[in-house]
């Protein structure tokens, strides 16, 4: 019942988007308008929309008690705190440090909190970094906050 109310709301959301962008101007392949990508995902989302409404339909077997079982509220409800600290802190220390402090935590999170746990998380989280911050700064020439440590 969930993913038929979920289906319908995303429903109504792709076709809000694709109205808006199509005021934008969606332009052609060749020049393509500020609209253009919006109007093209909110297709996307419309199509994996009415796919989702079809499945719940076929779907309705599922037992609440096993979706409740996967459900890990507090860990759901940490990491919206965590991905809103980011966006906050984002301008203030920087693209660097505050994408390295997330993924960090993001892997500690995840992990038996062991010494070696630890030491693969910062490596994971170097390394998550420095890949994001070669793919964007240096290869796709994208600007990123400095913050106040200007790196």
């Amino acid at each position: 019942m969930k993913s038929l109310f979920a289906s319908l709301f995303i429903f109504g959301f792709s076709i809000l988007i694709a109205f808006s962008a199509s005021e934008l101007g969606i332009g052609g392949l060749s020049s393509p308008g500020p609209g253009f990508i919006p109007f093209f995902a909110a297709i996307l989302l419309l199509v994996f929309c009415i796919s989702l409404f079809l499945s719940s339909f076929r779907k309705r077997a599922i037992s609440a008690q096993v979706l409740k079982s996967n459900v890990r509220y507090g860990k759901m409800g940490f990491v919206v705190a965590i991905l809103l600290g980011y966006s906050l802190l984002l301008n203030v220390l920087g693209f660097v440090l505050v994408t390295f402090m997330l993924m960090f935590v993001l892997f500690v999170m995840d992990s038996r909190k062991t010494f070696t746990s630890v030491v693969s998380a910062i490596v994971g989280a170097s390394v998550t970094t420095f890949c994001v911050y070669v793919l964007f700064k240096l290869l796709l020439s994208v600007n990123f906050p400095t913050g106040i440590f200007n790196f």
